[in-house]
């Protein structure tokens, strides 16, 4: 798998627990959980195309989810194919500890926390005795594609 399609389908998952999420009865939190998954991606490319001298965007998470999940998408799947995945970032996390990693270690690791998270929109919804929630795991995309 290459991480272009891997932004597919976080796309798709992800989208089909927005469009799902306002039928919970615990919908705001399911929103803020979108909201949580959306606002890593943003946080995650600024870092990073800030030490690439890239431009970083300025449209912080408003909670539009779809449309800013399809704008960081299109954001990371530009600067991929403007740096590829072997380039070393540097940057610090939010405590202010230095690191050093790979641009494709970044990314495995941003799209395995929107796929964590949507375990835990599940959890949500499972809390609530609905079983009728989307099934987001990569082999059910790899089959309608």
């Amino acid at each position: 798998m290459n991480k272009q399609l891997d932004w597919d389908y976080e796309l798709w998952a992800t989208k089909l627990w927005i469009a799902y999420a306002p039928s919970l009865k615990n919908h705001e939190r399911a929103s803020e959980v979108i909201q949580h998954i959306t606002g890593a991606q943003y946080a995650w490319y600024n870092r990073v195309a800030s030490f690439l001298g890239d431009p970083e965007c300025t449209d912080a998470p408003q909670g539009h989810h779809q449309i800013e999940l399809e704008r960081y998408a299109r954001l990371w799947k530009d600067l991929i194919v403007r740096h590829g995945l072997a380039v070393e970032i540097e940057y610090q996390d939010r405590q202010g500890n230095s690191y050093k990693s790979e641009l494709g270690e970044i990314l495995t690791h941003v799209l395995n926390h929107g796929s964590y998270h949507r375990g835990h929109l599940r959890g949500l919804a499972e809390a609530e005795g609905r079983d009728d929630f989307p099934d987001s795991d990569f082999i059910f995309y790899a089959r309608c594609t």
